[in-house]
């Protein structure tokens, strides 16, 4: 029981050791990031949350007119479908007037006129399909847009949620630092506890 208790304090000793060793590390990039910026904090953070605010600004902008063109191009294809599904009503109303007893014996001059308005009809009925299609196909790239620039918003947000939430310079920083290293420092200390528990010294049988 001793010898496991020892056992435990061993690898517990070197494993906070480690996490010290991880810590001065990461509060030495800290430092680092911090002299390389070299410029005044305050006067950086100033900086940035305008440069972020602006952004912001330019993607909120963009996000309406997208949203504004979605909208004016649900229009649109509206319009497209009830001008195809009246052209095709118009062309399935002259169809039915349509008989054998009047392509034999029926009047000419109406026969040609009836087949002249189902050509222009299915004229109309083919424009009105095509820029449906061409709305429907406009219609998907603004959604990725909308996506794509939602998803920078969102990042532009959390910058400057970030930039407000933290207004010392050491907190910044040390925040920055594990951020950036944070899945590094955690993954090498999970591989140095399973060495020590493969490596660490046996219980000797008496």
């Amino acid at each position: 029981m001793t010898t496991l208790i020892q056992l435990f304090r061993w690898v517990l000793l070197k494993f906070i050791l480690a996490g010290l060793i991880a810590c001065l590390g990461l509060g030495a990039y800290a430092l680092w990031l911090f002299q390389r910026d070299s410029a005044d904090f305050d006067l950086r953070r100033n900086e940035r949350m305008t440069s972020l605010a602006g952004k912001r600004h330019e993607l909120q902008r963009a996000l309406e007119g997208v949203n504004r063109r979605r909208e004016e191009t649900a229009t649109e294809l509206t319009a497209e479908d009830a001008q195809a599904l009246q052209a095709s009503k118009v062309i399935a109303t002259l169809h039915d007037l349509e008989s054998t007893w009047d392509r034999f014996i029926g009047n000419p001059a109406q026969q040609k006129a009836n087949a002249e308005q189902i050509k222009r009809m299915e004229e109309v009925r083919d424009l009105a399909q095509a820029k449906q299609a061409a709305l429907k196909e406009g219609a998907t790239r603004l959604v990725w847009e909308r996506d794509g620039l939602e998803l920078e918003l969102r990042r532009v947000e959390e910058q400057i949620a970030f930039a407000e939430e933290h207004k010392s310079a050491v907190g910044y920083y040390l925040t920055l630092a594990w951020e950036r290293t944070g899945w590094a420092v955690t993954a090498l200390l999970a591989v140095y506890a399973m060495g020590l528990l493969m490596f660490a010294p046996r219980p000797r049988s008496e």
